[in-house]
């Protein structure tokens, strides 16, 4: 799967001039792996950072004639009340006018759960009616036990709120590892289905 970087924005307007078949988006927490989850994916593409909350732009990659998104990481105290209001700003624009969207993947650091500013997230993605999904990273990190404590508590937690556009895979939601490769062909799979579909 060849991608291939095309340009990073901070305004609306230096979006308008991709065009786009298709496009998927990853978000998530600062810190969540999200950098680390797109090179493990489409190989080493994407901007890593060891100081959280570093990615302050959407950062595109083109595959074929569809697009692939990292957007911003949200919820680092570190981050200043201004880039937090552009933060909004730049991803609501991106959300309501972004043509092609498919797909929004959230991603959840499998150690801390959902947590309630994933919520906040995924009611905004309600907000503008975009499909989106849950996938969480780092499981290497967890026990099998843990796991399906994960799984169970993830279910519990989403049951508290109305969400209609989150997409609910038959077997659950994905788990990933970037360092382990777990999960990653699966997901790499239904990205290249949804894209090309």
């Amino acid at each position: 799967m060849k991608v291939s970087y095309i340009k990073s924005a901070n305004l609306y307007k230096d979006i308008e001039s991709i065009k786009t078949k298709g496009e998927v988006c990853f978000f998530g927490r600062s810190n969540v792996g999200k950098s680390s989850l797109i090179n493990s994916l489409f190989g080493k593409v994407a901007f890593t950072s060891k100081k959280p909350g570093k990615t302050v732009s959407l950062n595109f990659y083109q595959y074929e004639k569809c697009t692939i998104t990292d957007s911003p990481g949200y919820g680092f105290a570190g981050k200043s009340s201004q880039m937090s209001i552009d933060w909004e700003a730049l991803v609501s624009q991106y959300l309501e006018n972004r043509e092609g969207l498919k797909m929004c993947y959230l991603l959840i650091d499998s150690r801390r759960n959902i947590m309630e500013i994933d919520i906040e997230m995924m009611l905004f993605f309600e907000e503008f009616s975009v499909p989106y999904t849950v996938i969480y990273t780092k499981i290497d990190k967890l026990s099998d036990s843990e796991k399906e404590t994960l799984a169970q508590n993830g279910q519990k937690v989403l049951k508290t709120v109305k969400l209609n556009n989150l997409v609910i895979p038959e077997k659950g939601f994905i788990q990933t590892s970037s360092d382990k490769r777990i999960g990653i062909s699966k997901l790499l799979g239904e990205i290249k289905e949804i894209l090309l579909s």
